[in-house]
């Protein structure tokens, strides 16, 4: 089903779909995937360059 949906949202706006994982470290949230900040910033310069 999210496979579907991603799908179309790259069709339609030409870009990828990153999924931010957190867990709970005492009183915040932690991104516990922080690779994919990099893969993000990379997308978005991609995107600016288009």
């Amino acid at each position: 089903m999210q496979k579907d949906t991603h799908l179309k949202f790259k069709n339609k706006f030409g870009g990828e779909v990153f999924i931010i994982y957190s867990v709970k470290d005492v009183d915040k949230k932690k991104i516990s995937n922080t690779e994919v900040i990099d893969e993000i910033k990379n997308e978005i310069k991609r995107l600016q360059k288009n």
